[in-house]
């Protein structure tokens, strides 16, 4: 909360906020001043990306995830950057529990459900890591997935400084690449399976 209301208080100066954290969140005081944040931060004009959780269970029971104001955002595994599944199976860590995730498939650990609204890579991604010594660790989960999204939200407000949240929002999905109307062109452009 102290974070959101820095945010509140300094929307002048951000546009995007990723959150990569999320609860079940039991305390109805909490969650009450946690989406009344959410939504005056959105109110000005900051959009707010949040990894949707990964528990392989339906989002809509996640804070922040299920807040209507955010763009929530879920994980695929990615291996080669190309459509067609033929990077390969990744044997992966999330979440205390370990999982193999072909390339180009929904990754087994990602929340679900309609308020998720985009899906990003989220396999092996190579990050940062505490007490790492500046290394970089092939990480997974949503948390590596919705920075991908901030990112995209940030150049799209570098050439629409005015564009709300919601117009963001719309805009990204439906940019987005859709399983109705595309196909793999073997250049990184497809949906995963």
């Amino acid at each position: 909360l102290a974070a959101i209301n820095f945010v509140i208080n300094n929307a002048d100066k951000i546009d995007v906020v990723n959150l990569s954290l999320g609860c079940l969140c039991k305390s109805d005081p909490l969650k009450k001043e946690l989406f009344e944040a959410i939504h005056k931060a959105f109110e000005k004009n900051v959009t707010f990306v949040v990894a949707a959780g990964n528990h392989h269970m339906d989002a809509g029971s996640i804070l922040p995830a299920n807040h209507p104001d955010v763009i929530t955002v879920s994980s695929i595994a990615d291996d080669d950057g190309k459509c067609g599944g033929s990077g390969g199976i990744n044997r992966i860590y999330a979440e205390g529990k370990t999982s193999r995730e072909a390339d180009d498939t929904f990754a087994s650990f990602s929340n679900y459900g309609d308020v998720v609204d985009i899906a990003a890579p989220g396999v092996k991604i190579e990050s940062t890591y505490v007490n790492g010594n500046g290394m970089d660790v092939p990480m997974s989960g949503t948390s590596q997935a919705a920075p991908h999204v901030a990112g995209a939200v940030a150049l799209y407000k570098n050439f629409k400084p005015q564009a709300s949240p919601a117009e963001i929002r719309t805009e990204l999905v439906s940019l987005g690449v859709q399983k109705t109307t595309t196909s793999c062109n073997g250049n990184g452009h497809g949906y995963f399976n």
